[in-house]
C-alpha cells in the first residue's frame, strides 16, 4: 500500500493523489476495523468452547439469518464505511489544522506565559 501511495503522489496534480489517498487510507483503516472484530469473536469462542454451554446434538440444526438482521448489518458497514471516508476527507484536507501554540518555557513569549 505504501507502495502504490507513493507511485499515486508521482500523478500530476493534487486531486488524484488526494482522492486515491483516501481511498488508501479508508481500505486501511476499515480492513483493520474487521480484522479486530474477528480476532475479537475468535477469541470469544476460544474462551467459551471449554464452558460446553450449548448441549450438543446430534444433528445440527442450519439457522438463516433473516432479511431484517442482512439489512440491518449491511445498513450499519454502510454507515461505518462513510463516516470513515468522510473523517479521512477532513484529515487529509486538513479541515481542523491549525498552528500550536507556541508556550515559552521562561516567561511570557507571543502573549503565551507558563
Amino acid at each position: 500500500m505504501y507502495g502504490l501511495q507513493l507511485l499515486w503522489d508521482l500523478l500530476p496534480g493534487k486531486y488524484p493523489a488526494l482522492i486515491l489517498a483516501i481511498a488508501n487510507l479508508s481500505l486501511i483503516q476499515i480492513g483493520s476495523e474487521l480484522v479486530f472484530i474477528w480476532s475479537g469473536v475468535v477469541a470469544l469462542f476460544i474462551i467459551f468452547k471449554p464452558l460446553k454451554i450449548v448441549p450438543i446434538k446430534e444433528k445440527a440444526i442450519k439457522m438463516h439469518a433473516s432479511k431484517k438482521l442482512i439489512t440491518f448489518v449491511s445498513v450499519v458497514f454502510g454507515l461505518v464505511v462513510i463516516t470513515s471516508i468522510i473523517t479521512n476527507i477532513m484529515y487529509l484536507v486538513g479541515v481542523n489544522a491549525h498552528a500550536p501554540v507556541i508556550v515559552s518555557h521562561r516567561g511570557v513569549d507571543n502573549k503565551n506565559g507558563v
